[in-house]
């Protein structure tokens, strides 16, 4: 929405999964996750507030918010 900014989102190096996290106006964090690979992978996403934590299946695209 109007007004979310960007984050660093960081993924470690040959998961085969990108990521893209905002903070949202109202103070929610928001990432969308996006598994390239033919395994489930697992995810953890910390916002400095709270972690999220769960499972992406094969080439599969998701979104958290928090």
């Amino acid at each position: 929405p109007p007004g979310a900014r960007r984050l660093v989102a960081a993924v470690q190096a040959g998961a085969e999964v990108d990521a893209i996290a905002f903070l949202q106006p109202d103070g929610r964090t928001a990432l969308v996750a996006f598994n390239r690979g033919q395994s489930a992978r697992p995810i953890q996403a910390r916002d400095g507030r709270e972690t999220v934590v769960g499972m992406l299946p094969p080439r599969s695209i998701a979104t958290l918010i928090w």
